[in-house]
């Protein structure tokens, strides 16, 4: 068993059938994948796409260039990785919906991607419940215990059809690839929160999720353990939601180049029983966020020999404060902190080694190919230790936003991408994060914008307006903090106002806390003064 034997430019011309197909040729009966569902080798990966493309087919027909929603949860990760490959197989556009939507989020994917099919793993299907699936357009779409999944077809922004339950004993049978998909086809949109309220869906290629396959594999997870490249002797551990780009990009497919296997953590992170899953597993590599690394550093030191070789991290800044707690927890472990955003597919730039050691808040250095420039408000390069924007290009980032020509002609500036941060590149070409144009809330990684959560929060016939700022917050980095201006005569209380959000938004969405003002603070132009707002909370001694 060993890596797929392919360079960046031969990957480049590959899909992700002829890569996974590949991999199975290697290894098919080496474990690739252990969740809570237990244990999948690539064998059986590949076996039971190969039946959920045949019951794809059987039910819609030709799906090349359709997309198909996936909605499950980490626990369903065996069944969610083979409803993935199955997509890829017969060409389709695999549409990642986060677990945690409420019906009206899920409702707004679906009329802006207009998938064909939803396939819903058990968990989501019984948190829905019957009110649920009614709101999705269909009364009837239980399915017996033995499901592991169900199809569904789409019209629209609702079910338009009875759904077909899919279990796992399908894939007995043999099963023949359709090799459909071609290199530069689309293949997967992970839709992100927009600064409208509305979400964006990046898109990437079947050949861009086989480069990053290739370039994480041979050169990010490379790097920190001093060119050690990931292979069938590592385990890759991650308690990133399996629906994140970083999970789909980062984890998935790496794991199917290298030979490794993929440890998924369940739908809520466990600081305790995630180190125990590194002892038990043997994890070489562990791929999380900075919250995720400070939960476990308050715990009682684990056995030595638990400690991973590589401990990489992205999706919110890395403090130096919290480099020190890790490098003293796990002393014989290497920290590596990674820059991308969800448009860039995966992490771009890369701080490890000496210069972490040095200067652990910077983002680094770009990884090759990626290029960066750094620049005024004329696209102009600015001199190192100057403020400017940063801009980043590299082979596989996204496409284009799917059905969002405006929002694409904002970010994309030719072939570079703009982060939206602003930055400063020292003397040494670290780079290092000083702020964003943007209001995003980034929320122990998870990210979203106050126009999602005050659009919620005003939909209450008891809010006459609303404002929601990002505060700070010692475990997740920012908490959302919400400013509510009553209706007159208006009883409502913030234990009720966030009652009526939950319903609305996902959880992680929900304001921390909800204060009631008499008036929002203005800046120029009748805008909301965001930075009084911040100053009034802080100085309320209301910090969390």
């Amino acid at each position: 068993m060993r890596m797929i034997d392919s360079t960046f430019e031969q990957v480049s011309g590959m899909t992700v059938p002829e890569l996974f197909e590949r991999r199975v040729e290697e290894s098919a009966d080496a474990v690739a994948v252990h969740s809570v569902q237990g244990e999948l080798t690539f064998g059986r990966w590949w076996a039971q796409s190969l039946a959920f493309a045949d019951l794809f087919a059987s039910l819609f027909g030709d799906l090349r260039g359709e997309r198909i929603a996936l909605w499950m949860t980490n626990e369903e990760a065996r069944t969610y990785v083979s409803a993935l490959q199955a997509t890829f197989e017969v060409g389709a556009i695999a549409v990642a919906l986060d677990d945690r939507y409420a019906v009206p989020e899920a409702q707004r994917i679906f009329a802006h991607a207009e998938p064909r099919v939803l396939v819903v793993g058990p968990q989501i299907a019984e948190r829905l419940g019957d009110d649920g699936f009614a709101a999705l357009g269909r009364r009837d779409a239980a399915a017996g215990p033995a499901a592991d999944a169900l199809v569904l077809p789409l019209t629209g922004d609702s079910i338009s059809g009875a759904p077909t339950p899919w279990t796992a004993a399908e894939a007995d049978g043999a099963a023949t690839p359709r090799r459909v998909a071609r290199p530069g086809d689309d293949a997967l949109i992970a839709f992100t929160s927009g600064s409208t309220g509305m979400p964006k869906g990046p898109i990437w290629s079947q050949a861009a999720i086989c480069q990053y396959a290739e370039r994480l594999a041979h050169v990010t997870y490379a790097l920190p353990r001093g060119g050690t490249m990931l292979s069938e002797r590592d385990v890759l551990q991650s308690p990133i939601p399996l629906w994140t780009a970083a999970s789909l990009i980062e984890n998935i497919y790496p794991t199917a180049f290298s030979g490794c296997r993929l440890i998924f953590e369940g739908r809520r992170f466990n600081a305790e029983a995630s180190e125990q899953r590194m002892a038990q597993h043997k994890t070489t590599i562990y791929n999380g966020v900075p919250a995720f690394f400070a939960m476990m550093c308050d715990l009682p030191p684990g056995p030595p020999e638990a400690a991973p070789d590589l401990m990489i991290m992205s999706g919110s800044a890395l403090t130096a404060a919290l480099y020190r707690r890790i490098t003293q927890r796990w002393p014989t472990t290497a920290v590596a902190n990674w820059y991308g955003l969800n448009e860039s597919g995966t992490g771009q730039t890369l701080n490890f080694g000496a210069d972490m050691d040095r200067h652990p808040e910077s983002i680094g250095r770009p990884l090759p190919p990626t290029e960066i420039r750094v620049v005024d408000g004329d696209l102009e390069p600015v001199p190192p230790g100057t403020e400017g924007d940063l801009l980043m290009r590299a082979p596989g980032q996204m496409r284009e936003y799917f059905r969002s020509p405006e929002q694409t002609a904002e970010r994309l500036r030719g072939d570079w991408l703009f982060t939206g941060d602003r930055v400063i590149e020292d003397n040494d070409g670290l780079i290092h994060v000083v702020g964003r144009n943007e209001d995003r809330i980034n929320r122990g990684g998870f990210k979203f914008y106050p126009a999602e959560v005050r659009s919620a929060l005003e939909a209450h016939a008891a809010v006459q307006e609303a404002a929601v700022i990002a505060v700070p917050h010692d475990v997740l980095g920012q908490d959302a903090v919400a400013f509510v201006v009553a209706t007159g005569g208006a009883d409502i209380d913030e234990d009720a106002l966030r009652r009526h959000c939950r319903e609305q938004v996902a959880p992680n969405k929900v304001p921390a806390r909800v204060i009631f003002l008499a008036e929002l603070p203005r800046a120029a132009y009748g805008k909301v003064n965001r930075r009084e707002l911040l100053a009034m909370y802080q100085q309320a001694g209301q910090a969390t």
